[in-house]
């Protein structure tokens, strides 16, 4: 008999999904999935609801955030700007929590500017249509985006970032991020569970590159690593498995569920039924909660 499945990276309204966390939570619970990981951008404001109704849907919700790391580290294709980490179990009202609210002030600063430069653009739109999209979580990025399809001002989500929103492009505003050392300190802090999240985004050209990042990052608080993950074929997870047995590291996955923002990945099985966690990761997982 196949063992239960978990999805440890999924986004609700709390940031850029489209499910609300009691939605998301009982759908995970629909699709036989035993746990699932809230882990919304820069935000934990989702885990309550998310962890009231887990008890009620018959599922285990892993509490975490997904945190946006400035990178500026070396990469294969001069793509060098981000790197995600996924924090687990971070306590309420901690460093994690606290510092995230700073960093939520920052946003809502730059989202008054990112209308601006949309109107400057001939865009007609106010702070309070595109608040329609969020369901109550953060805005960010892909609500505007949502917004420019909705009006004809784009023709999909992609043209919307090339053509307004991505770094370069005319509306764009840069966005205040943390270092990875931050994350990783704040996390230690709290005594979380810090993972690096889809290392194949960081652009780097061989597997013995991500090692070096990954063993520089150990030494800075790191407890794991995404092998799991729906853009990663399977010689490239074995790689990863590998390299996280040798450092020590844990090996998490998951979808990066979104809903309806992120067309073509399911819950659980990510694109096409290419992804399988196995809930025995969650056992080494907790087991490293307050190291």
């Amino acid at each position: 008999m196949q063992s239960p499945m978990i999805d440890l990276h999924v986004h609700t309204t709390a940031s850029d999904g489209t499910m609300n966390p009691a939605e998301l939570v009982k759908y995970a619970a629909s699709r036989g999935l035993s746990a699932v990981g809230i882990t919304d951008h820069d935000t934990m404001d989702g885990l309550a609801e998310a962890q009231h109704t887990a008890s009620q849907a018959g599922i285990d919700v892993v509490p975490g955030v997904e945190i946006s790391c400035e990178y500026k580290g070396p990469v294969s294709d001069g793509r060098a700007g981000w790197m995600h980490m996924l924090v687990f179990y971070p306590p309420a009202g901690g460093a994690v929590e606290q510092r995230l609210n700073q960093l939520k002030r920052f946003r809502e600063e730059r989202n008054t500017r990112l209308v601006g430069k949309l109107r400057e653009l001939g865009v007609e739109i106010t702070m309070e249509q595109v608040l329609q999209y969020t369901g109550g979580g953060l805005l960010g990025r892909p609500h505007f985006a949502r917004f420019l399809v909705d009006k004809g001002y784009a023709r999909d989500i992609q043209d919307a970032f090339d053509r307004y929103l991505g770094k370069g492009a005319g509306a764009y505003v840069d966005k205040q991020r943390l270092t990875p050392e931050q994350a990783l300190l704040l996390a230690t802090q709290d005594g979380a569970v810090p993972v690096l999240a889809h290392p194949y985004s960081l652009h780097l050209s061989d597997i013995d590159s991500i090692e070096k990042v990954l063993a520089r990052l150990k030494e800075q608080g790191l407890q794991g690593i995404e092998a799991w993950y729906p853009h990663h074929d399977p010689a490239f997870t074995e790689s990863l498995l590998l390299i996280a047995n040798g450092l020590g590291l844990v090996a998490t996955g998951g979808s990066d569920f979104h809903g309806s923002n992120k067309d073509g990945i399911e819950l659980g099985s990510g694109i096409g039924g290419n992804l399988s966690v196995p809930d025995s990761v969650l056992d080494e997982l907790e087991a490293r909660r307050g190291r």
